[in-house]
């Protein structure tokens, strides 16, 4: 047998796994350091996470888990999870973002003017022969492409809020990664 694990005899802490040559045998050709012994034939997968209790082989309690910090990675994972959604309806950006703020604001403006002229309206009219063959086309079809945005982006924004809170409620990770799974995000089709 020419497989081991490298142990301290007096906490039964893993040291290391060993591997010898195929010809070597661990137990006849290695001798341990003092104050270690070799448990033969078996290999750990993360040392960290075994020890040898009277000769055999035995997993460890993991870590303390914190549970505050893994609710603030995993809503941060949700947060990022809501702008990619978002991202299928609107393009990502600050600019892009502020700009459609912008059309939108124009085109209820527009809509509400009973003599709209395209220079009051500057982002409306640089869309004229593009969205609309002219300013009140441009404004109905900016307007209802907003109406439709809002409604797909507050049904992210209530699976965002709910996932959330379902993790801030969690009592352990699997209830975390639960929440995470359990999101019912709407579909990307517009």
């Amino acid at each position: 047998m020419n497989t081991g694990i490298l142990y301290d005899i007096n906490t039964g802490k893993i040291l290391q796994n060993m591997r010898l040559a195929k010809c070597l045998d661990i137990e006849a050709d290695f001798t341990p350091p003092e104050g270690t012994a070799v448990l033969p034939g078996v290999l750990a997968d993360d040392v960290d996470c075994w020890r040898v209790e009277n000769g055999t082989l035995v997993e460890t309690s993991p870590s303390p888990i914190n549970l505050d910090i893994e609710k603030r990675a995993a809503c941060y994972r949700v947060d990022r999870i809501a702008g990619a959604q978002r991202s299928y309806i609107i393009s990502d950006g600050y600019g892009q973002e502020m700009t459609y703020l912008m059309k939108e604001a124009e085109a209820r403006a527009c809509l509400a003017d009973p003599a709209p002229l395209a220079g009051a309206y500057p982002m409306l009219a640089a869309e004229i022969g593009i969205t609309g063959a002219d300013l009140t086309a441009v404004a109905t079809a900016v307007a209802a492409r907003a109406d439709v945005c809002k409604t797909r982006i507050a049904a992210i924004e209530a699976t965002r809020l709910t996932t959330k809170a379902v993790i801030n409620a969690a009592t352990d990770l699997t209830a975390i990664e639960a929440a995470i799974d359990a999101a019912d995000w709407p579909p990307r089709e517009i």
